[in-house]
């Protein structure tokens, strides 16, 4: 949503004067390459190079939930799921519809012994869309008392 704020503000800034709008389209530009590379290092297994993609795509685009879902992802895969736990937070502050970060959000809690509130947030994400299946899943195995294992190839942690 805030994307589209910044679209718009750039399509004003359209209006009056080329030059700041030259400079909103780069930003967003620069933003998405940023964030691009940083999935990439993260698939190569290089997270903290990832971190600092991230990082600086949101210098040019501090609204946008997928690069803070993305750093979430890398900062869980170097096992500092308290900053993971901002990140997940930070893009449910930009989007709270989304429910593949809400479970991102509950697996992340999960792993840090928070299970009341990892397991309110599957209960949450059951209740807007019961056919959720890894938020039933993981549900499932948290009132097991189970470790979270990996589902194939989706996500990694999963």
């Amino acid at each position: 949503m805030k994307t589209k704020n910044i679209a718009i503000m750039c399509l004003l800034l359209t209006l009056f004067g080329s030059g700041f709008a030259t400079v909103c389209r780069a930003s967003l530009e620069d933003a998405v390459t940023l964030n691009n590379d940083g999935v990439d290092l993260y698939q190569r297994g290089f997270y903290a190079a990832s971190i600092d993609r991230f990082k600086a795509a949101l210098t040019y685009d501090p609204a946008n939930t997928q690069i803070y879902t993305n750093m979430g992802y890398s900062y869980m895969a170097s096992n500092m799921p308290e900053y993971a736990l901002d990140s997940f937070r930070k893009a449910l502050s930009i989007d709270p519809t989304d429910l593949e970060v809400h479970n991102n959000l509950a697996i992340c809690m999960y792993q840090m012994g928070q299970t009341d509130q990892a397991i309110s947030e599957w209960e949450f994400i059951l209740r807007t869309d019961p056919n959720f299946s890894q938020a039933k899943r993981n549900l499932e195995l948290a009132y097991s008392g189970r470790k979270l294992i990996p589902e194939g190839n989706e996500t990694y942690y999963t």
